[in-house]
């Protein structure tokens, strides 16, 4: 094989390779990260439990989203299991989910409950004391512990 035609190859396959990893990286960072608008709940779900991401991430954005699961895995696990109560982590900043700022009114980033029946959601609450209560632990976690109760069991507001 002449020396020019091995160098045109060589070329090809490095250019393919790089092109090939990049549309790998971006495809696995999508899924990833909620780029693409979640699918529609299932008939056993009763409620999705939304983080609501836009922008970067500082100190206090991530303890919203992490006390959310903590209350999510610690006193819901058996919901969680069932597919009764589902999280979803949704990236709002990218075009296929920015119905959702329209949708649940949100301005910031947001925890938001949708409750569904039979597949078809009936109701939304966004937490709006989220940010009141995030440097409390404990009362931010008993806060979130309430209202996916109180959705759950249909009633309007946790007590």
């Amino acid at each position: 094989m002449p020396k020019k035609s091995f160098q045109s190859l060589f070329t090809t396959l490095v250019l393919l390779f790089a092109l090939g990893s990049m549309a790998y990286v971006v495809l696995s960072e999508g899924a990833a990260s909620g780029a693409v608008d979640p699918a529609p709940a299932s008939p056993v779900t009763e409620l999705i439990v939304y983080y609501m991401d836009m922008g970067k991430d500082c100190t206090t954005c991530q303890n919203l989203e992490v006390y959310t699961r903590e209350v999510l895995e610690a006193h819901f696990k058996n919901d969680l299991t069932r597919g009764r109560v589902e999280w979803r982590r949704v990236d709002v900043d990218l075009a296929a989910n920015t119905h959702f700022v329209d949708e649940f009114r949100l301005y910031t980033k947001a925890v938001v409950l949708v409750r569904f029946e039979g597949g078809r959601q009936t109701e939304y609450r966004s937490l709006s004391r989220i940010w009141e209560l995030v440097y409390d632990k404990e009362a931010y976690m008993n806060y979130v512990r309430g209202e996916v109760r109180a959705a759950l069991d249909g009633r309007e507001k946790a007590d």
